[in-house]
């Protein structure tokens, strides 16, 4: 098993704190997308300790599940670390600018993180260039921000041929 799709389960913190242990321990798995779970705070502490040891996962889909700049925070504690995901989708949650500041500060330690989906959250000017910021010093290829709160004029700048989607 590489792929495990495990969306629209109505788990909260202990699914997801089941799938962080199994992700600590396998080295199978590639790919995991959890989209639509309530991961709760809990749920994103446990998976930030097993990105510091999971060494295979490559993409991981968070997508929908109700993320907010703690769950961020929290799981920027072991994205620093990670040196195998290059795929995060936190797309469709309730991030803010000051966790688009977070992931910033991640992408400018980890170079791996190549493709990150941020869309349709509630990102503003202050996360935007945060995130733009770093783009020249990290592994990032694609930034996708579609349906945030950035402003024309910010979304008009050119950021060096990387891909970036508003």
């Amino acid at each position: 098993l590489k792929d495990l799709y495990i969306g629209r389960n109505e788990f909260s913190y202990n699914g997801a704190k089941a799938v962080a242990v199994a992700l600590g321990i396998n080295k199978t798995l590639i790919s995991v997308d959890m989209e639509e779970n309530k991961i709760c705070h809990h749920g994103s502490e446990n998976l930030g300790r097993t990105f510091r040891c999971n060494t295979t996962l490559v993409s991981l889909s968070l997508r929908r599940c109700g993320l907010d700049n703690e769950d961020v925070e929290l799981l920027s504690e072991g994205l620093i670390e990670n040196r195998s995901l290059h795929q995060l989708s936190l797309a469709c949650n309730l991030i803010r600018d000051s966790g688009a500041k977070m992931l910033a500060d991640v992408l400018r330690v980890n170079k791996t993180l190549n493709d990150v989906n941020l869309g349709y959250n509630k990102i503003g000017d202050e996360g935007a260039s945060a995130l733009f910021e770093v783009l020249e010093l990290s592994g990032l290829e694609t930034l996708s921000l579609t349906s945030n709160q950035i402003s024309d004029t910010l979304k008009g700048k050119n950021f060096g041929g990387k891909v970036i989607f508003y």
